[in-house]
């Protein structure tokens, strides 16, 4: 084989691997924001339900806002760093992505 021959066929199958490792990552973006969509609305629903617990065991809304509000805030930021990973990885592979033609063409050389 020649060096060229050997180039393409490593362009090839690298440029293979990074289309699938985007893909995978944008399945896996979709995936948690689905989850995240669902959480949120389960949340939601919990929520209501302490407001009429709470509301049916004359508690105020000042002391709901005291012991729900935090808990809810916390299970979001939980999901922050998960998701900010998720595009800082497709952002490094993109730019990857960008680099192999060049770095091919050098090793070619």
């Amino acid at each position: 084989q020649e060096p060229g021959d050997l180039g393409r066929a490593l362009q090839g199958a690298a440029e293979n691997l990074f289309q699938e490792l985007e893909e995978h990552f944008q399945a896996l973006t979709a995936t948690l924001n689905l989850k995240m969509e669902e959480m949120g609305k389960r949340l939601q629903h919990l929520q209501r339900n302490v407001d009429e617990l709470m509301v049916q065991a004359g508690i105020t809304k000042a002391t709901e806002e005291q012991m729900v509000r935090p808990w809810l805030g916390d299970c979001f930021l939980c999901a922050e760093p998960v998701i900010a990973f998720i595009l800082k990885t497709q952002s490094h592979i993109r730019s990857l992505w960008e680099f192999l033609p060049l770095y091919l063409k050098n090793l070619q050389e």
